[in-house]
């Protein structure tokens, strides 16, 4: 049994909280699996001469795992700051990456990074499922839509308004106003066109 994570008061601030050691690990699995996929290419690239293969073709056999690379070491810096969109695009290229390296494995073809790769993305994937990981990032999630309510929320809300009414809006006076005691037209009679009796 874990202890649960502090929850936070009505004003905390997500600095308060650092990042657990989840969210760290699984930047450092992030970052690993991303020097991985870049040692394939480099490799690749290095051996290609020696085996009479064209750097076109090594370099086209290494993509997926340089794109995989790339998608994994842009979110790797900002999930450590509690960011939810690089929270949700480690989980999709985690799921994309056991999907690859699973190919890979049961074709043998590039067993032996698959052998690397595959253990990487699902120990990131369950680190950032962990009970400490999801509360770090709800906390930022909560803090990022309070901030923007703040930011556009109506800078005057009307006195007599509830929470989540508008003000009124204010339209043009088309007519203009008449006293108490109303003053007869100058040219004319009140009624200048009556009634048909």
């Amino acid at each position: 049994m874990q202890p649960r994570p502090p929850q936070p008061g009505p004003t905390a601030r997500p600095e308060q909280f650092p990042a657990p050691g989840t969210v760290q690990g699984l930047a450092v699995v992030l970052w690993l699996s991303t020097a991985i996929s870049f040692t394939v290419l480099l490799i690749n690239m290095a051996t290609a001469p020696m085996y009479g293969v064209e750097p076109g073709y090594a370099f086209g056999y290494s993509l997926p795992h340089t794109v995989l690379g790339v998608l994994l070491a842009v979110p790797a810096f900002p999930v450590t700051r509690g960011r939810s969109w690089a929270r949700t695009m480690a989980k999709v290229v985690l799921i994309i990456q056991i999907v690859l390296q699973s190919m890979m494995l049961l074709s043998g073809t590039a067993a032996l990074w698959a052998l690397f790769l595959l253990p990487l993305a699902i120990t990131g994937l369950v680190l950032l499922h962990r009970p400490p990981s999801r509360w770090f990032f709800t906390i930022h999630s909560q803090a990022a839509d309070q901030e923007y309510m703040q930011q556009y929320a109506a800078p005057y809300p009307h006195p007599e308004a509830g929470p989540g009414h508008a003000p009124p809006q204010q339209y043009p006076q088309q007519y203009p106003q008449q006293g108490h005691g109303q003053q007869p037209p100058q040219n004319g009679s009140w009624n200048q066109y009556p009634y048909q009796q």
